[in-house]
């Protein structure tokens, strides 16, 4: 779980980069860095639940879950605020 909480924070301040950069020439790169964190961060989350038993499964999903999601769901919205 600490690469993905290192994963994870790289892909915040990957989004944070992409926020900052809007309406900006840099947007595309620095949204398509945010993108590939994201989903680097989510699959190694993905491939850790499939590596554990259901009990540390459901504990880890309760500790990051919803932190996952949100990211997602930030993800999203940054790129379709954009029209991306």
């Amino acid at each position: 779980m600490d690469e993905f909480n290192d994963l994870f924070v790289t892909a915040r301040e990957e989004m944070e980069y992409a926020e900052e950069s809007k309406e900006t020439t840099y947007f595309d790169e620095e949204a398509a860095a945010a993108k590939e964190a994201v989903e680097e961060a989510v699959a190694l989350f993905e491939e850790v639940l499939r590596s554990v038993d259901e009990k540390k499964r459901t504990e880890i999903m309760r500790s990051s879950g919803l932190r996952v999601e949100q990211l997602k769901a930030e993800l999203d919205q940054l790129l379709i605020s954009d029209d991306h």
